[in-house]
């Protein structure tokens, strides 16, 4: 199959991932907003760490294979312009609290749950 054949499936996969996470926040909590890709961004950020390290260290996925997960599925589940227009909103709303905790934990914890994809896929 063509390359851009697993960009396509990936990037659709990657779509219906972000979209059930977001219609699970919105059952979980009631609403979907900063939670959902706070959630995204860090179950995003493991998965890169994740896969990244597992390709560089115990296999090889090819160009077939890096365009289904790297650019097709995470490309499409990510989505930092989101998260960027959410922290404006919320910025303009006067929600500096709920602003600041979303910028900063989506970061922090992005940074935790890369170091963990990348510890997990080294001790496999």
């Amino acid at each position: 199959m063509a390359p851009w054949l697993f960009l396509f499936l990936g990037g659709g996969l990657g779509a219906l991932s972000r979209h059930s996470v977001g219609a699970l926040m919105l059952h979980l909590t009631g609403w979907q907003g900063h939670w959902s890709t706070m959630t995204v961004n860090v179950t995003g950020c493991f998965l890169m760490g994740f896969l990244a390290t597992m390709v560089g260290l115990k296999f090889s996925l090819g160009l077939t294979g890096r365009y289904f997960f790297f650019t097709g599925f995470l490309g499409a589940y990510t989505t930092f312009s989101t998260y960027m227009l959410e922290n404006f909103l919320l910025f303009e709303e006067g929600r500096w609290v709920l602003a600041l905790t979303n910028m900063f934990g989506s970061v922090a914890l992005g940074i935790v749950a890369m170091f963990s994809g990348v510890a997990l896929a080294r001790a496999l």
